[in-house]
């Protein structure tokens, strides 16, 4: 992880094994096939707009709820928005439908 934190100009005081290490492992696989590898992987993040996560709370109900969430998940891992594999993430947002 130091390696990636380090590629992706993030400070080595910042925890990428906390409440975001999920998120940070994504980007780990992203740097370790793009930069390691020389593979031109992209990484797609699904989120669903209306639906309730696994513990029963509700998902977000907007877009731009979902992206003051993502947005702190950056704060938290020290990443900026002009990170080196910002280029290769891409953001997908699906409205749940109403049952």
């Amino acid at each position: 992880m130091s390696k990636v934190k380090r590629h992706l100009s993030v400070h080595r005081d910042f925890q990428w094994l906390g409440t975001y290490y999920q998120y940070a492992n994504r980007l780990a696989c992203l740097y370790f096939l793009n930069v390691l590898r020389k593979v031109p992987a992209r990484l797609v993040l699904v989120y669903f707009i209306g639906d309730k996560f696994p513990d029963a709370r509700q998902c977000p109900s907007s877009e731009a709820e979902w992206r003051e969430l993502i947005r702190a998940c950056h704060l938290t891992l020290g990443l900026s928005e002009k990170h080196a594999l910002r280029n290769r993430v891409h953001e997908l947002f699906i409205p749940v439908a109403a049952e």
